[in-house]
Parts: structure tokens; C-alpha cells; sequence
């Protein structure tokens, strides 16, 4: 049986999609001594986020959603996490907050990424769908296709879906995963499932 020190497979927690609610949330959270999750894609999809090379160097969102809650918490009950996915990874989230903003908690997503709903978000503005594809998101339809730009602006198409891409990690990945989050200055890290069975995705 393998033991990992320090890793918590589950966590309590409010989960929030909208930031609409945020403040509320995350003070309540901190001065109950409860977990805040922010969840994956919170940078992905800041329109005000700096990317530089393929990594996140700011985000607007991001900092002020871990800001709130600090402002609140005490230091030592509970702690904020962020919800890391396969775009958050490629990204370079996970090093942003633990660096820039002081994060201890980074949670894993496996799986669950792309789910059967028509796309995870819906996109009705054109230049954000490009914006999204050129941070390597998957965008469906082609957002840069000029045929689509076409159909788009005439009312045929009236959405572009946004999928992030399913984690299907190994044990082994998932250990060397864990030993580079702690040298990146991680103290706690947590693991949230919800994969598809692999003939599901193949």
C-alpha cells in the first residue's frame, strides 16, 4: 500500500464557477476556518491575464480572489486552494500562485476536463473564442476559420464551445507530479477525480 505524506484525496469545500459570488464566499470561508477552492481556468479565462511565453504572469482574477480570502483568514485554520486541470498545468498556474501569491494548497484535476455537455463554456463573443484558442485551448468551432468568422457574424453560429483537455496521469506521473509541486514551494497538495473511462475518450 503506498502512503503520500501530506495529501489529501479529498476536501471540503464551496466550490464557486462565478466570480459574481466570490467575496461572499471566500470571506465566509476564511473566517469560519473552512477551504475555499478556486477552481481550473480561472487565468485561462481572464481576459486581463499576462502570458508570457506560455505561462501565466498575472491575473487579475486570480489575485484578487486569493487576496479576498487572505484578507479574512488567520493564518492557520483551513487555507485557499487552487484547482489545477491539464490547462492550468500547461499554463504554468500552479508556479504563478504558489510564487507570486503565496498559495500553499494546489489541487489536482484528473479527468472531468471535457465533459458530454456541449462544451464546457459557451463563448458568445468572437474575439474572446480567439483569445482562448491562442492560449491553447481547444475551441469548437474554429474561431480564426474566416468561413466561421463569416457564418458568425451573420447569426448561423451564435456560441463557440470551450473544452479543456482530460488528464489520464499514471501512478508514476503523479508522484514525480507531486515531488515537483513540493519543490516548487507546495506544502499541501490535494487530488480531485472524475475521469472517464479511458474507451470512453479514445
Amino acid at each position: 500500500m503506498l502512503f503520500l505524506h501530506n495529501i489529501a484525496y479529498c476536501s471540503l469545500r464551496f466550490n464557486l464557477r462565478s466570480e459574481k459570488n466570490w467575496d461572499g464566499l471566500a470571506i465566509g470561508a476564511a473566517i469560519s476556518g473552512t477551504i475555499q477552492t478556486i477552481e481550473e481556468n480561472v487565468c485561462g479565462m481572464d481576459s486581463e491575464a499576462k502570458i508570457t511565453n506560455g505561462k501565466v504572469t498575472y491575473s487579475k482574477d486570480m489575485e484578487y480572489r486569493v487576496k479576498i480570502y487572505k484578507e479574512w483568514w488567520d493564518g492557520k485554520h483551513s487555507d485557499i486552494v487552487v484547482q489545477t486541470g491539464v490547462e492550468d498545468k500547461r499554463l504554468g498556474v500552479d508556479v504563478y500562485v504558489i510564487s507570486k501569491l503565496e498559495v500553499n494548497v494546489i489541487e489536482r484535476k484528473w479527468g472531468q476536463g471535457a465533459k458530454a455537455i456541449g462544451g464546457e463554456v459557451r463563448i458568445s463573443d468572437l474575439s474572446k473564442a480567439i483569445m482562448l484558442k491562442k492560449r491553447g485551448y481547444i475551441v469548437i468551432p474554429d474561431p480564426e476559420d474566416p468561413v466561421v468568422q463569416e457564418v458568425f457574424k451573420d447569426g448561423i453560429i451564435k456560441t463557440f464551445e470551450r473544452h479543456s483537455r482530460v488528464g489520464m496521469p499514471t501512478l508514476k506521473d503523479f508522484i514525480e507530479d507531486v515531488e515537483w509541486l513540493r519543490e516548487q514551494g507546495t506544502k499541501k497538495v490535494f487530488l480531485k477525480t472524475g475521469a472517464y473511462r479511458p474507451e470512453v475518450v479514445a
